[in-house]
């Protein structure tokens, strides 16, 4: 396409395009002459003569002028642009345009406007019991009293939404199909609708959501209803809605993909200190038995090795406890590091799901800590319990906008060979997912976690706020600066080469207190990092890798990150 643009003001343009027959000299007036280009870029080849008068009515062209002004070149005005005064709904259960978007009248004419409008109308009442409304649009033009472009009277273009409602349908249950090994009854705890449930279309996009939040769901897409017919009871009616009465129930089907199995997710890092002569390696490894009995249970062993440190985890969590909406998790580690200390630890989460993604509970913790450091060998005991509330996030991929938050707070006994301390705990997190254009999107999150207690308990560097590695402050060793209290915020720019796959830069930075918060050049530590990663999709799952740096190096290539994960790893939030 041969394409070149000539600006006549701020409200016309001239659009001069050729084919292989013709050269268009397109004279627009109210439309911008870049959309025009790209509508015909995206037509592909051919002839542009079809695309062009498909392009000019989908926008109230209709009476664009085509004069021939030589063999091969055709000049199109198209100045005077049909306006919408007013959008008519006629339908048995009355509404207007406003119940479904707020617009203001007159507006130039936009096909694709009214096509997306007539399918909100529809929308409105499949959330009302009607999944089989049908919709027919009748267009009436007249012209305006008021005068348009260059004192001429606007034409004007009525479009009327003409409704018909069809049956009015209830619930029946829900059909699940596809490649599955979930029992159908846990399945049919995440459905949002209950048999006999006046039919409502929001409910089918809840539970899609709700099914797809666990984790050995891969996609739940819910189908068309098919009825299931039933005797016409006028008592089912309701009256303050519509006359109509329930004649048909509906069962809906949804498609699902589920996960069973062994999932694997192992990483390895390696860091180049400007303090060391040598690099540093380390790496973990979680192992995730999920869903083996279709009851969505989950099970993980977490493992990360350094040079004298040693970690182990085991984590197992169920949905849907006693058959009502409980989550219920337990976990248990230990954390040795040689000739210094040794951590042991537990937490027992009790969380009720009262809204889709939304949970809220308490969890109960303790944990033992012995400290061989210098001569003296000490240990002490920590019990407290924790008061949870979160909303899960959505799966995160290309074009998603997902959120999530969680907020945590806490108190906790110490005892220790001086006494008992009182110990209060405080944690916010949250973050988003938001898609910019096609293929890139922004990620933040956020977060601020706080541990009061009593001056005489001095707390051991396991039992704070360990800061620094890939799930925090990026460009930093791994757990490298224990806080009291800290804030960092977790920047991502994502451009997108496949749903998964992305290639990504990111700025992490926040700010630690190691004892008071005191905001003063030596009473706080500073934290800024960067790099950039890519995440491909493998035949196995996910394969990342990741370069970061911080602010105070000058030496040194920095920390690389290289991470697999199969389809089934959780990571158990790692």
């Amino acid at each position: 396409m041969m394409c070149s643009m000539a600006i006549a003001g701020s409200r016309a343009a001239t659009v001069v395009v050729a084919d292989s027959l013709f050269t268009y000299r397109v004279h627009l007036r109210g439309v911008r002459a870049a959309s025009l280009a790209r509508y015909l870029r995206d037509t592909g080849g051919g002839s542009y003569q079809p695309a062009l008068s498909r392009f000019l009515d989908s926008l109230g062209f209709f009476n664009a002028d085509w004069d021939t002004l030589a063999t091969d070149t055709i000049a199109i005005q198209a100045v005077r642009r049909y306006v919408v005064d007013t959008i008519l709904i006629k339908s048995p259960h009355e509404f207007g345009v406003d119940s479904l978007e707020r617009l203001r009248f007159p507006r130039p004419y936009d096909a694709g406007e009214i096509g997306a409008i007539a399918r909100l109308s529809v929308r409105f009442l499949a959330r009302r019991g009607y999944p089989y409304a049908k919709l027919s649009i009748n267009l009436d033009t007249t012209v305006s009293a008021d005068t348009g472009n260059g004192g001429e009277p606007a034409p004007v273009i009525r479009p009327t939404f003409l409704l018909d409602p069809d049956i009015r349908c209830v619930f029946d249950r829900a059909v699940f199909s596809g490649d599955y090994k979930t029992k159908a009854s846990l399945l049919a705890r995440d459905i949002a609708f209950s048999p006999g449930d006046r039919f409502d279309a929001r409910l089918l996009t809840q539970s899609e959501r709700r099914l797809e939040s666990r984790d050995y769901i891969v996609t739940a897409r819910a189908g068309a209803p098919g009825t299931v017919a039933i005797e016409a009871d006028s008592s089912e009616g309701e009256t303050d809605v519509s006359p109509v009465t329930y004649s048909e129930r509906v069962a809906v089907p949804f498609l699902i993909e589920d996960n069973s199995g062994m999932g694997l997710d192992g990483a390895l890092a390696f860091q180049s200190d400007r303090d060391e002569r040598g690099g540093l390696l380390s790496g973990f490894l979680t192992l995730t038995l999920l869903n083996i009995f279709r009851r969505g249970e989950a099970a993980s062993v977490y493992y990360r090795g350094e040079q004298d440190l040693q970690q182990f985890d085991l984590d197992i969590s169920k949905p849907h406890l006693l058959g009502m909406p409980l989550v219920g998790s337990a976990g248990f580690g230990l954390e040795i590091q040689e000739d210094s200390y040794g951590y042991l630890h537990g937490e027992l989460e009790l969380l009720l799901e009262f809204e889709t993604l939304w949970q809220t509970g308490m969890a109960f913790r303790g944990h033992e800590t012995a400290d061989r450091a210098g001569d003296a060998n000490r240990s002490w005991r920590v019990v407290g319990l924790d008061l949870i509330l979160k909303k899960q996030s959505e799966r995160v991929r290309a074009g998603v906008l997902a959120t999530h938050l969680e907020l945590r707070t806490g108190t906790a006994v110490a005892d220790r060979p001086a006494g008992r301390f009182q110990r209060y705990s405080g944690d916010i997190s949250g973050g988003y997912h938001l898609p910019l254009f096609r293929r890139l999107a922004l990620a933040n999150r956020a977060v601020v976690r706080t541990i009061i207690a009593d001056s005489r308990d001095s707390l051991h560097a396991v039992e704070r706020h360990r800061t620094g590695g890939h799930e925090s402050v990026r460009g930093y060793a791994e757990n490298e600066f224990p806080f009291t209290t800290v804030g960092y915020l977790q920047t991502e720019g994502l451009f997108y080469f496949s749903s998964l796959g992305s290639v990504y830069i990111f700025v992490d930075g926040g700010v630690g207190f190691v004892n008071d918060v005191d905001f003063s050049r030596g009473g706080r530590t500073d934290l800024l990092g960067y790099g950039a990663g890519i995440r491909i999709p493998v035949r196995i799952g996910t394969a990342s890798i990741a370069w970061a740096r911080n602010y105070r190096e000058r030496r040194g290539f920095g920390r690389v990150h290289i991470r697999v994960q199969n389809a089934l790893s959780r990571g158990m939030g790692r």
